[in-house]
């Protein structure tokens, strides 16, 4: 699906995203931003990482705690390769001794899929790792899917522990 599209389409609408994402951000008042480190079929969000740590923004990440099934909040230094690991799973993910981010801490949320529905039906990877955590988040947290064009559907079957997204920002082809 995303492996098809263009690399120039899909970094326009990477940028398309991210404009998108700043925006909102600039336009509250936003301490902590919890977002994942995408690996290569994922949509990139590490150009917005320096940014807003630079703007005095806590941002945030995940990292899969030693129990099964379990994620963590955990802050970003930077993305220097001393500043991360690498866990079980192959992904980038904030040093070990990384203080965790609580999530009352959090104002905003953006959360990886492999597909979105328009109105916020996410399919993951099949961990439940996010569907575990989001169902722990406070309602009052923004959660925000982003993909690109080509991963929007037009239904997901939802269980009874899938949770749904507020809002799916994506890039829009051409």
């Amino acid at each position: 699906m995303v492996r098809e599209t263009p690399t120039e389409e899909r970094r326009r609408g990477e940028e398309q995203v991210h404009a998108e994402l700043r925006r909102w951000v600039e336009s509250r008042p936003v301490r902590a931003v919890f977002l994942y480190l995408a690996d290569a079929d994922e949509f990139d969000l590490d150009p917005l990482v320096p940014e807003w740590i630079a703007a005095g923004i806590r941002v945030a990440a995940p990292r899969i705690g030693r129990a099964k099934g379990v994620m963590e909040a955990v802050e970003l230094r930077s993305l220097r390769t001393e500043d991360l690991d690498v866990d079980r799973y192959g992904l980038r993910s904030p040093k070990g001794d990384a203080p965790v981010v609580p999530v009352d801490d959090l104002d905003l949320v953006v959360v990886p899929g492999v597909a979105f529905t328009r109105d916020g039906a996410r399919l993951g990877r099949g961990g439940g790792y996010y569907d575990r955590w989001l169902a722990e988040l406070p309602e009052a947290i923004p959660r925000f899917g982003v993909c690109h064009a080509a991963q929007i559907v037009e239904s997901i079957a939802m269980e009874t522990h899938d949770r749904r997204v507020d809002r799916v920002l994506f890039g829009v082809p051409g």
